[in-house]
């Protein structure tokens, strides 16, 4: 069984600028993706996205969080089974949102769409380690994971928002035994960028698709240069192992 996937931090104010916003929604029904999973959203975004893409997309979900940036949106091909919201570690920053797909003949896929502490206003000696601390405790957060040590959950995906190109978050993911999608698709991944400004010139690869490598083979991942947002989408294609 294959599924697709995308990760798309949206720009919190975006829905309010008609152009970018319609480049937004075009991306997002151009990606072709079975699941697309966003940061950024609120409820004017939700309201603009839902009605345009819900035949497509006919299962949605958005937690719209009081902090702006805080917000997650979830569309999908297949139906929500399930969602749980892992509560955000630091004041006046981001929760992460589990949801759980039905893809069919009973499986399920589990994805974890974080947003990590932003770069500033935050500390820079510190901040890496805190970005840690926030994935360690969404992780620890999940229902069915009941384990210190390691994570339970199957066929689970940790996407969105990282804020971060590498670091201690990531070497945390590794340690469990996930794979950075973009990463290991053997793509010039040293010269990408997600997050950008100044027309493309200038930015940095903010946004990761994490997978657990016992549960998905990666097909392929790439970033594509659509949208209006100050953030270009991440797209991943996986084949899902036979199940245990």
């Amino acid at each position: 069984m294959e599924i697709s996937i995308m990760t798309f931090n949206v720009y919190m104010d975006g829905h309010k600028d008609e152009e970018a916003a319609a480049k937004t929604v075009e991306a997002i029904l151009e990606s072709g993706v079975d699941i697309v999973c966003l940061q950024e959203s609120n409820p004017g975004w939700q309201q603009l996205i839902e009605p345009k893409v819900s035949t497509v997309y006919p299962h949605s979900y958005f937690f719209n969080d009081f902090h702006a940036y805080g917000g997650r949106g979830m569309l999908s091909k297949y139906p929500i089974t399930a969602t749980q919201w892992c509560k955000k570690v630091f004041p006046w920053w981001y929760g992460a949102l589990l949801t759980k797909i039905g893809v069919g003949g009973g499986v399920e896929v589990a994805v974890l769409n974080v947003h990590l502490r932003a770069p500033f206003p935050s500390n820079p000696l510190i901040v890496q380690s805190q970005r840690r601390q926030e994935i360690e405790t969404h992780m620890k957060q999940l229902d069915d994971d009941e384990s210190e040590e390691a994570c339970t959950t199957k066929n689970l995906i940790v996407l969105g928002d990282f804020n971060s190109a590498n670091g201690p978050c990531h070497d945390f993911l590794h340690s469990l035994g996930f794979c950075n999608a973009l990463y290991k698709s053997g793509r010039n991944w040293f010269r990408s960028k997600t997050w950008h400004m100044m027309n493309g010139m200038v930015g940095f690869l903010y946004d990761h698709i994490y997978y657990s490598a016992s549960d998905f083979h990666l097909v392929d991942a790439e970033i594509k240069k659509v949208g209006g947002s100050d953030h270009w989408p991440l797209l991943a294609k996986f084949q899902l192992s036979p199940q245990r």
